[in-house]
């Protein structure tokens, strides 16, 4: 099995002000990618160095220059730093990045993809409509505004965010959008004190995302999902 201890180190750091998502692909009952997040909600010398150390120069431009990601919006607030496995070649990828939200005055989502030296090697956009501008999507919940990727505007997530919903009233709803066929590894990573806060889709794959507090909690869940990946690893 892969071990993941060495490779979610880079996004951790010990802080009052950060907290972690777990994004998870599913398509017929398999896990397909798995992305984590250290979201971070403020500036200290500690974290500017962080940032610095984690994405390199232009990481720290954006963490210490861009004020917009600490605002509220139809985003998640934050600055996010992050690790993303997935499959090529029958085998386990990884590659880190972050992304960060900025008004143009319209809310923009920034995510940038990063090589070995810690050169961008990728940028996406994601941009927000509203949802009845956006089309119907068929599921019992629904938000004002819809999130979508740049050129794939079939890949979509819901916007909670907007909602101003606590998150202990949005479990219920947010896991009713869950297919049968996934629902069951969803209320498997929920009984590790996991929260939703977050479902989309892209194509066949449904995407939901979770939140912990704690990054201790992080290898045990990703260990839980290499088992019911798609591919022997």
């Amino acid at each position: 099995m892969i071990q993941f201890a060495n490779l979610i180190t880079p996004i951790t750091i010990d802080s009052e002000y950060n907290a972690y998502v777990i994004g998870v692909s599913l398509k017929n009952s398999y896990v397909t990618k798995i992305k984590i997040y250290n979201k971070i909600y403020t500036r200290t010398t500690e974290l500017d160095n962080f940032a610095k150390q984690f994405g390199g120069f232009l990481c720290y431009t954006h963490f210490t220059k861009t004020d917009d990601w600490r605002l509220t919006g139809h985003s998640f607030s934050g600055f996010t730093f992050g690790v993303e496995f997935y499959f090529k070649d029958l085998s386990w990828n990884y590659h880190y990045g972050y992304g960060f939200k900025k008004y143009y005055p319209q809310e923009v989502f920034h995510s940038f993809i990063l090589d070995n030296t810690k050169d961008i090697i990728k940028q996406e956009d994601y941009y927000y409509i509203l949802y009845k501008n956006y089309g119907e999507i068929k599921k019992p919940f629904k938000t004002r505004m819809i999130e979508y990727k740049k050129n794939d505007p079939n890949s979509f997530c819901l916007c909670p965010s907007s909602e101003k919903i606590k998150i202990k009233d949005m479990q219920e709803p947010l896991l009713k959008c869950v297919s049968t066929k996934n629902k069951k590894i969803t209320k498997k990573i929920i009984s590790h004190n996991f929260s939703i806060v977050n479902y989309g889709q892209s194509g066949e794959e449904e995407k939901v995302y979770f939140l912990h507090r704690n990054s201790n909690q992080i290898e045990p869940i990703l260990n839980l999902l290499v088992d019911t990946s798609l591919f022997e690893v």
